[in-house]
């Protein structure tokens, strides 16, 4: 399962024209490594997003983390992965892993944010794209988010994260009786 979403998001993060996550709700984990999969990130004011793995004894493992380190190169992206805490989308967009908050619905959201770019012609925009698809090949991006499913799924098996799932099945069963 993790190489399987793990080549579905580095065909979304290549494909040859700008792509959008259009975050409308909670977003954690798995979620946040699909959005940031994507060129932008438009979030509904109040959502509610984080890259949780880490309470869970494991990494990202899809490659988002990876992701993360190679378009967002600081210490607040580090640190989002470090917290593994769910986080506001004010909070997001104030340190630059959102782009914008709309309040109006998604998709007015995202025509309005690519409004200008709409009007340029097909063919430049894949140009752009494919100087950053360049920058990703060159860097081995695919390689270093192969080495992240790695590091995940040895963790998967790990004693930490069983624990971690078993006290997780046994709160669910407490509160069903």
């Amino acid at each position: 399962m993790l190489e399987k979403m793990s080549k579905i998001l580095y065909t979304l993060l290549t494909l040859p024209i700008p792509t959008v996550a259009l975050m409308n709700g909670t977003a954690i984990g798995g979620g946040c490594e699909l959005a940031i999969s994507c060129d932008f990130r438009l979030a509904k004011s109040g959502i509610k997003a984080g890259f949780v793995q880490g309470q869970q004894a494991i990494t990202t493992g899809w490659g988002g983390g990876t992701i993360l380190t190679e378009k967002f190169n600081s210490p607040n992206a580090l640190k989002l992965l470090l917290d593994a805490k769910v986080k506001s989308s004010e909070y997001l967009k104030e340190i630059g892993i959102i782009d914008a908050l709309y309040e109006c619905s998604p998709l007015k959201a995202c025509k309005d944010f690519l409004e200008n770019i709409f009007v340029m012609e097909s063919q430049v925009l894949k140009a752009y794209k494919k100087m950053w698809i360049r920058r990703w090949e060159i860097s081995k991006l695919r390689e270093r988010m192969e080495e992240e499913i790695q590091v995940c799924s040895v963790l998967w098996e790990g004693n930490a994260h069983h624990k971690y799932v078993q006290a997780f099945i046994n709160k669910k069963n407490r509160h069903k009786d």
